[in-house]
């Protein structure tokens, strides 16, 4: 009886053991390369961390890693097409544009991602995920195949409609559109043990080109800003709009305007009891009319304060801090315009 219990105490140890120690021989995917899931049929990621669903996670990422790598080269053109579709958003809000593009692209292909095999070295656990390249090719062409027939119907309603608001809409909807065609297209080639993509039948520098062009022969905005420092903050907004690509009317053009924005800019003094210091308060008022039919698209009204010890430098201070406010505000009630929101 003593025995056959000390039989199954060193049975048990040497269970532990085995769980414990390194295994005698590694599955070859341990370093990339696997007999079962060869490179031309598959594409894959192995993960290494202190747990199994840890070790799942990081080999996932290193699958979404060669995506990410190839679609960062390609950042620095989609900067420029983001600008011109979010035109009038902030910076903040053109860079959640690009985070999103990038995001949604990779987390498609790696939806397609499976979680094949798991192996543990005694503390280090491994997994490994593969993406199979004819599944994943099919899935991405169709979808690009989708993006093309979206891009055609948008291109030629923004050619075609007489509606200018119409025609803005459809070249930002197709501007939008190329983008994720192209982030789509990116993955494809990666997908492709070739490297080899969709050639798209429309340029998106010749779309993009093309809305420029149409916008600055056929739109114009005006500003008119009433106050003493009026013309000061005029000027701000015109330049703002103008870096931002609107096409604001310079006066020479005396047709009237698509949008129009006007309004006033007030500066007040402001005595505080006890306060050695002068305090001047801005108050800015300012609306964006659709000239045909004086339709508001949108209001600016914002105010605030500020304070020096100089009477002059507190107006100065003033019309500094009012400025960013205004040129934020207009140019995204004009982004939300173009866009219908």
């Amino acid at each position: 009886m003593r025995l056959h219990t000390h039989r199954m105490i060193v049975l048990f140890i040497a269970l532990l053991l085995a769980n414990t120690i390194a295994f005698a021989k590694p599955p070859d995917w341990v370093n990339g390369q696997s007999n079962r899931f060869p490179d031309g049929l598959y594409l894959v990621g192995v993960g290494q961390a202190n747990s199994r669903d840890r070790a799942k996670s990081d080999a996932l990422a290193s699958i979404a890693k060669i995506f990410r790598a190839r679609i960062e080269q390609q950042t620095t053109d989609w900067e420029k097409y983001i600008q011109i579709e979010s035109r009038g958003k902030t910076e903040i809000e053109q860079k959640k544009a690009m985070e999103s593009l990038t995001d949604i692209s990779t987390d498609k292909v790696i939806e397609g991602a499976q979680i094949i095999e798991t192996a543990q070295d005694g503390a280090i656990y491994y997994a490994l995920a593969v993406i199979d390249r004819l599944q994943a090719k099919a899935s991405l062409t169709e979808r690009i195949t989708d993006f093309d027939e979206k891009i055609n119907a948008s291109i030629e309603l923004a050619r075609n409609t007489p509606d200018k608001l119409s025609r803005i809409k459809n070249y930002k909807r197709t501007i939008n559109t190329f983008l994720r065609r192209d982030a789509a297209n990116i993955d494809l080639q990666v997908i492709s043990v070739k490297g080899n993509g969709i050639h798209p039948a429309v340029s998106l520098t010749k779309v993009a080109q093309e809305f420029d062009e149409w916008l600055a022969k056929n739109f114009s905005i005006d500003v008119k800003i009433n106050g003493t420092n009026g013309p000061v903050v005029q000027q701000t907004i015109i330049e703002s709009l103008l870096q931002e690509g609107f096409p604001v009317n310079d006066g020479s053009d005396t047709a009237s305007p698509d949008l129009f924005v006007k309004g006033d800019v007030t500066l007040s003094p402001v005595k505080l009891p006890g306060k050695p210091f002068n305090y001047v308060r801005w108050c800015v008022d300012l609306a964006i009319l659709e000239t045909k039919g004086n339709k508001i698209v949108g209001v600016v009204q914002k105010s605030g304060r500020e304070g020096h010890i100089s009477a002059e430098e507190a107006e100065a201070r003033a019309i500094r801090a009012l400025q960013p406010v205004i040129i934020a505000d207009v140019g995204g009630r004009i982004a939300e315009y173009f866009t219908g929101e």
